[in-house]
């Protein structure tokens, strides 16, 4: 059995590529010369007929100049049951038919560890870089799930979709006490839409940003008293409801689609940060921008029926209530009229 293996890109001292290289493959427990290649184009030499279990190393000479790589054999049907690596240098580790039951990094410097979870386990990392990066693949292919540290030593979350599919969780708990669930930024990212809202909301305390007076001009108390609710029901009919409780569908469009241009400007901005590959990162661009014609597509497709606005209300609530005390400070005034003594 053979094996195959390209090596990194040659280059001289000056950052320049080497092509046309003279790259020879040794054996490395007999010193015996098993394949001759040269590099190509992108300075890289690719081996095809390397032996399976035994490490190589790989000269490529050019000019005055050479350079070594090393090549290390693949792990064949083999149970490892502790495989502890300290201070060696791993070129390129492929497990092909192998188990590990315990296998520790202590550091990977600017690598990738591919972990193939068929039904249960654990991937722990730890690592006090700013910068985390897991790919799902399989099922989710395409998924890109992102750890980041922000500027106050924050954990942020990022998720970018080829595929427009959700993420489940049965439960989602908050680790502390302290812990918040954030928008990306003031005044922008919703909790639900209209066509996928939440039955309930259990909460001790419900704040506003802020609170208007938009039913100053209107009789509040009469426009209460049209509200009926529909035969054989509690719910009140939203056709009975004054024009300033619902929010208009058709405006609300409009605030979502501009959100989402919005955000690929940021988001681009955000991808173009991270410390991959330029392909990366053009997959990432590529993902977004088409979840976000997906999303302006099914902004498009939602239907037009109002919602009732919970924050106006609470504004007719008041503009009620103030007209009440402004009706018994009258009532007061009349019955002082009536009373007996000086006026």
């Amino acid at each position: 059995m053979s094996r195959s293996f390209t090596t990194p890109i040659l280059m001289d001292d000056k950052g320049r590529v080497i092509s046309d290289a003279w790259a020879r493959a040794f054996r490395n427990d007999t010193q015996a010369e098993v394949e001759t290649q040269y590099t190509d184009a992108t300075g890289r030499a690719t081996f095809t007929t390397l032996p399976e279990n035994v490490d190589c190393s790989i000269l490529c000479l050019w000019g005055r100049q050479s350079r070594y790589f090393f090549s290390e054999a693949t792990i064949g049907t083999t149970e490892i049951d502790n495989l502890a690596v300290t201070s060696a240098k791993i070129a390129d580790l492929a497990v092909t038919n192998a188990k590990i039951d315990t296998l520790s990094v202590s550091k990977l410097a600017a690598g990738t560890i591919t972990v193939d979870i068929v039904t249960t386990g654990l991937l722990t990392i730890t690592s006090t870089n700013t910068q985390i990066r897991m790919k799902v693949e399989g099922a989710t292919a395409g998924h890109n799930l992102s750890l980041y540290i922000d500027a106050n030593n924050h954990p942020i979350w990022d998720i970018v979709y080829s595929a427009d599919l959700p993420i489940y969780t049965e439960e989602l708990k908050m680790l502390s006490s302290d812990s918040d669930i954030l928008p990306y930024g003031n005044a922008c990212s919703d909790l639900g839409k209209s066509t996928n809202y939440w039955f309930a909301v259990y909460s001790d305390y419900l704040y506003y940003h802020s609170l208007c007076t938009t039913f100053q001009t209107h009789d509040d108390i009469a426009l209460i008293r049209n509200m009926m609710t529909k035969p054989g029901s509690t719910e009140i009919d939203k056709a009975t409801m004054p024009v300033e409780l619902l929010q208009d569908m058709v405006a609300e469009k409009r605030r979502l689609k501009k959100r989402v241009s919005l955000g690929a400007e940021q988001k681009a901005a955000q991808i173009n940060k991270q410390n991959i590959s330029q392909q990366e990162k053009d997959a990432l661009l590529q993902a977004d921008r088409e979840y976000r014609q997906r999303r302006l597509t099914e902004i498009e497709a939602e239907d037009n029926e109002p919602w009732v606005n919970s924050q106006r209300v609470a504004e007719l609530s008041l503009g009620a209530l103030k007209q009440l005390a402004d009706k018994l400070d009258a009532l007061e005034l009349k019955i002082k009229a009536f009373e007996p003594g000086p006026k």
